[in-house]
């Protein structure tokens, strides 16, 4: 039961963050509602992930640290997963990264 609360808050926190996060992009311009929803859609989830992955850090990894377990790259790369989160930023990165792949298929695929 307990889990159930703490993923309900996750995710209206996640709400709230994404449509705060929404309405300071949307000021850019005019869209069209995909964008708008597309926009939405990621913003939300950016904070949900982070949100989803601050949970299993406390939760699971940060008892076994405290008790003195080894550090390890994944601890980093989740840290590095939930600060970029956490301050609006993994959206943007997945949408660079999208953008890259694109480019280097482009590259390929017209040789």
């Amino acid at each position: 039961m307990k889990e159930i609360v703490v993923l309900g808050i996750i995710f209206l926190a996640s709400l709230c963050l994404g449509i705060i996060k929404y309405q300071t992009v949307l000021k850019e311009g005019e869209w069209k509602w995909q964008r708008k929803f597309a926009e939405g859609w990621n913003n939300f989830v950016n904070f949900f992930i982070a949100g989803l992955v601050g949970y299993y850090f406390m939760l699971v990894r940060w008892p076994l640290l405290a008790k003195g377990a080894n550090i390890e790259t994944s601890d980093f790369l989740l840290f590095a997963i939930l600060t970029m989160g956490v301050f609006g930023h993994l959206n943007v990165l997945s949408y660079n990264i999208t953008k890259g792949v694109e480019a280097i298929l482009d590259r390929v695929l017209k040789k």
